[in-house]
């Protein structure tokens, strides 16, 4: 019994590894764009002054 119980246990974080980096794709995506906003109004307002 603690052999089949173990097993699961063990598969569970393996099937979140798995899709953690599929799904922190979109939330890094979403980081560059706003980073890459920023940077590009900073740079606008001191090419403007």
């Amino acid at each position: 019994m603690p052999d089949s119980l173990a097993k699961p246990l063990s598969v569970k974080p393996v099937s979140e590894d798995r899709r953690r980096p599929k799904a922190l794709l979109p939330y890094v995506a979403l980081w560059v764009m706003a980073i890459g906003c920023v940077v590009f109004a900073l740079c606008t307002m001191f090419l403007q002054r």
